[in-house]
């Protein structure tokens, strides 16, 4: 490990010498020679002694100091490195200052070996201490001053109580960070001149102070032991000790003391019926009877709470809800959406619910991109069930969602209530579901319908979606009721349309009259302008969503009558709707994923067939093409005959490293994803360089506006950069290629034209070193990111690269087996 022991052959031996060779070496370049000299230093050969430097600090509390390590050593200076410790010192220079300092007396500072100080002055000021370093070899520093300087706090008062009952709380943990969010100030007209995102919601709030109130949230009572050593609690300090500019923004949250009463304490765990018996029977728990809140040892809590504080606001009150919590839960109907069809719950619809269809629920953690996982457990870890099942009518004498018995009655499996009751009547809960006991979230709902109706050759469709995908998003919070009301009347969580072609084509046989028509189009993807214009073009082409096959329906007297007529798009997005008499309808185009976002046209058929031409519809997101190639020719861009890269991890991330989606190459080094989530925002794209470095990025986005009519990304987007909203030259990224085409074909990377090539399009090749790329866009626009990659010689590595995230979940007690979940984000340098 290189540490050696030397032994001089006599005392008059004043410098000797040794060779060595490293790696196994023999000789050459990894062998050296190391001389030892003397020392000439006394006393026993000890180096100079450190040098200690005055340091300086301001509190943002009028009475307390928290400096962690290296604290006042952090300026100190050993000449030969050896470590430092800090000692308390009677005496030193007084420091200088605008008013004279107070010295701290010996309960007022508690100074650490390692530097660290905690300081309580009785009021504001300017104070100091003394101290000096010593270093490993116990040599000295003369002594220095840390001057410490407490401004006097704001004065904010902040008083904390019960929500229901307004009974004071005075034991809790508080925590100020600035508001930066962009404030619109009351009163004052906004200027004329455009505002660039100023309705974005700031990622960054700095702490301005945090502190503590009472024995429990103080750590003083029960005390805080590390190793079997007590750890000294903290002195009460108040929102109002904290020095804030009147003329910004703050925010306050608290965490009572109590908090962890209920899970420590068995809160809201069934009780006995009678107390003098507790293995009798058992009732639930009742929080207005059994809570208790005595900090620590009570049954109950409050939950963590917070308020704004506005320029120069010197009052606030922050209402804490009890603990524990009542859980949340979700209302869900599945329903056949034919009269008419549009994704909605339509008055005679009510009657048509779907029973027998399974329901899934993904936890997404909040956000979009992929889901964390299938849920199966409620908050008391049993399976997930529809609460429906088995209620009774109100007589008592029917069920109005009978369930399976026997084998086909399986444990959690959430199944709508069936179509009839068990007297044989229509049921009123034909088709719904309530799922109780979850955690308040944003969940997304999926229905598939049961294996019987597949059995027996039953087609369903779903029109339904909130904001694409088959799965719909419903958020419930804690004590949430059994529906979800917004805005208007009360209603379901999530409601999730099907049709079912068959029966449209029933419909659509008794239509009446003895001639039939047809309407005919295509379906093509609907484009949209470069903000800040709102014109929509037609890009005349249905490849940019032809991942997902188009579906076409003809809504009855323009949209207020029945489904009666259908049609799955051809590839190109072609459709034709027969059968249909002399009338008007109303075109509802959606699509097999849920991609677009659902389309009405009017078709008027007066006697004669309707060609309705393009039919333009938007997707609602954005899309990512990417391709992972071996780059025979280390051009950047991919030509024609060479490979792709199978198995290359490539993944989506949020600005604060939070992964949205991950990936990987197909055989031909293929990764797409056709629903991003349009967030107006930035995600950043990695590629891996485990196995390949980079020889070049190439990148191409859609610029928005009318698409392009010839060239590699014709009817896909807009590759035309005009130069008004070009990257300035001198805000060009070093070494990278700005192409007059997108595709980039008559540039090299590796012998990059001067002054980083012409520009004119959206094309642009980046050198090999780039290992991350950040893009946005809005719905319908597609982008293009190709990474070129070659082997490393021999003995070349990517290096060590890596990244630390707040681990707020510990799944493996193996720290080795960790790795970053959905739900985790990086720490910020």
């Amino acid at each position: 490990d290189g540490t050696f022991s030397y032994t001089p052959n006599s005392n008059s031996v004043t410098s000797d010498a040794f060779g060595y060779c490293g790696n196994g070496a023999t000789g050459g370049d990894a062998c050296t020679t190391v001389t030892i000299a003397s020392c000439a230093a006394t006393p026993n050969c000890k180096g100079g002694a450190p040098v200690a430097n005055a340091d300086a600090y301001s509190s943002s509390v009028a009475k307390i100091l928290k400096v962690h390590r290296p604290g006042v050593l952090a300026n100190d200076v050993d000449p030969a490195g050896h470590p430092l410790t800090a000692v308390l010192d009677t005496a030193c220079a007084v420091p200088t200052g605008p008013t004279p300092p107070t010295p701290l007396v010996a309960d007022q500072l508690k100074l650490n070996s390692d530097g660290s100080f905690t300081a309580t002055p009785p009021v504001s000021g300017a104070y100091y201490f003394c101290y000096h370093a010593v270093n490993s070899q116990q040599s000295a520093s003369a002594p220095t001053s840390a001057l410490l300087t407490f401004q006097a706090g704001s004065g904010l008062q902040v008083t904390v109580q019960d929500v229901k009952t307004k009974a004071p709380i005075t034991d809790y943990s508080w925590v100020i960070e600035e508001d930066t969010n962009f404030h619109t100030s009351a009163g004052v007209t906004p200027g004329t001149t455009p505002s660039l995102a100023t309705s974005f919601h700031s990622s960054f709030m700095p702490l301005v102070a945090s502190g503590c109130v009472g024995e429990v949230s103080c750590r003083r009572n029960p005390p805080e032991t590390v190793g079997g050593v007590v750890i000294p609690g903290d002195p009460d300090t108040t929102p109002a000790d904290v020095v804030l500019d009147p003329s910004k923004y703050y925010y306050v949250s608290i965490l009572p003391g109590d908090a962890a009463n209920p899970f420590i304490n068995g809160g809201g765990a069934p009780v006995p019926v009678d107390p003098n018996n507790p293995a009798g029977a058992q009732r639930q728990f009742d929080m207005s009877k059994d809570c208790t809140f005595d900090m620590g040892t009570g049954t109950c809590g409050h939950t963590m709470a917070g308020t704004t504080i506005s320029p120069g606001q010197l009052t606030a009150t922050i209402k804490a809800e009890q603990s524990p919590l009542q859980p949340a839960q979700l209302s869900i109907f599945v329903f056949e959406d034919d009269f008419p069809t549009n994704g909605d719950i339509d008055s005679d619809e009510v009657a048509k619910g779907l029973g027998g269809f399974q329901i899934i629920l993904n936890d997404v953690a909040g956000a979009t991109g992929d889901a964390t996982g299938q849920m199966t457990y409620d908050m008391f870890n049993m399976p997930l069930t529809n609460a429906l099942a088995n209620k009774m009518s109100t007589d008592g004498k029917t069920n109005l969602c009978p369930q399976p018995t026997g084998p086909s009655n399986i444990a959690g499996m959430i199944i709508t209530c069936p179509e009839k009751d068990s007297a044989g009547n229509p049921s009123p809960l034909a088709g719904q579901a309530l799922i109780q006991n979850l955690f308040p979230n944003r969940f997304d709902v999926l229905a598939f319908p049961s294996a019987q109706r597949e059995a027996n050759g039953e087609q369903w469709i779903q029109t339904s979606t909130l904001e694409g995908t088959h799965a719909n998003d419903a958020f419930a919070k804690n004590g949430e009721p059994s529906y979800f009301q917004e805005f208007g009347p009360p209603g379901f969580h999530s409601f999730i349309g099907f049709v079912n072609p068959a029966h449209i084509a029933a419909s659509n046989a008794a239509l009446p009259g003895s001639s039939k028509y047809t309407i005919k189009g295509k379906v093509t993807n609907l484009h949209m302008s470069r903000p800040w214009s709102v014109t929509l073009f037609d890009s005349a082409s249905h490849d940019p969503i032809s991942q997902s096959t188009c579906y076409v329906g003809a809504n009855a007297q323009n949209g207020v009558g029945q489904n009666v007529a259908f049609a799955a798009c051809d590839s190109d997005g072609s459709f034709t709707l027969t059968g249909l008499p002399t009338g008007s309808y109303q075109i509802v185009v959606w699509d097999q994923w849920l991609d677009q976002i659902i389309e009405y046209k009017t078709a008027t058929v007066l006697n004669a067939n309707v060609d309705m031409g393009n039919v333009p519809v938007f997707s609602w997101f954005q899309s990512v093409y990417t391709s992972t190639y071996i780059d025979d020719n280390k051009n950047g861009v991919r030509d024609g005959d060479e490979g792709g890269l199978n198995q290359v991890p490539i993944r989506i991330r949020y600005r604060n490293g939070a992964i949205s989606n991950t990936n990987g190459t197909d055989n031909q080094g293929n990764a797409a994803w056709a629903e991003v989530f349009p967030l107006f925002n930035w995600y950043v794209m990695e590629s891996d360089t485990t196995r390949y470095k980079g020889t070049g990025v190439h990148t191409a986005n859609d610029a928005g506006g009318a698409v392009d009519t010839t060239g590699a990304y014709e009817g896909w987007m807009n590759t035309s950069q005009p130069s008004e909203v070009a990257l300035p030259a001198n805000l060009r990224f070093p070494g990278s290629i700005y192409c007059d085409k997108a595709d980039c074909a008559s540039f090299d990377i590796s012998n990059p034209p001067g002054g980083g090539g012409p520009g004119g399009s959206t094309g642009r090749i980046d050198p090999g070193s780039v290992v991350s790329e950040g893009f946005q866009a809005f719905i319908s626009q597609p982008q293009y990111i190709d990474w070129g990659k070659t082997p490393y010689v021999a003995g070349e590595n990517g290096g060590i690269v890596g990244h630390v995230a707040y681990g707020s979940t510990r799944p493996f007690d193996d720290p080795q087996l960790l790795f970053q979940n959905l739900w985790e984000r990086w720490f910020r340098a």
